[in-house]
């Protein structure tokens, strides 16, 4: 999916996950190199608290990107942070809303990863035919 930023052209990778707190969609803009430049993260009712915890997150997350941080830094950084509450997104356990963040950055990673594996599978000078 493409969407506009400003003048630029973004394209956009959506994921969904299942989280205690509702189904939380994921959306990781890349610009045209495929490097990440932003989040956007819904979680909850429209007008709800939720919500709003979870547009501010977003907006924290690309904040940090802009200044260095990666997304295995936030991979690091956010993961193990679980409440008493469980949930199951195709059979793996989900414990918070933050967990379900981390959950679908390394959905978003180990897709990426097997996209450029088979790119380069595919490239005589990496191995391909």
């Amino acid at each position: 999916m493409k969407i506009w930023r400003g003048e630029k052209i973004w394209n956009a990778v959506v994921v969904k996950i299942k989280t205690p707190d509702g189904t939380a969609i994921l959306i990781i803009n890349e610009d045209d190199k495929h490097c990440v430049k932003s989040f956007d993260l819904m979680l909850g009712k429209a007008g709800s608290s939720v919500r709003a915890w979870s547009y501010a997150l977003a907006k924290m997350l690309t904040l940090a990107m802009e200044n260095g941080a990666t997304v295995e830094d936030i991979i690091s950084e956010l993961s193990n942070t679980h409440s008493d509450r469980v949930s199951y997104d195709n059979g793996v356990a989900i414990r918070s809303g933050i967990d379900g963040l981390v959950k679908g950055l390394m959905k978003y990673q180990s897709n990426k990863f097997i996209s450029m594996t088979s790119y380069l599978s595919d490239v005589p000078s990496f191995g391909g035919i």
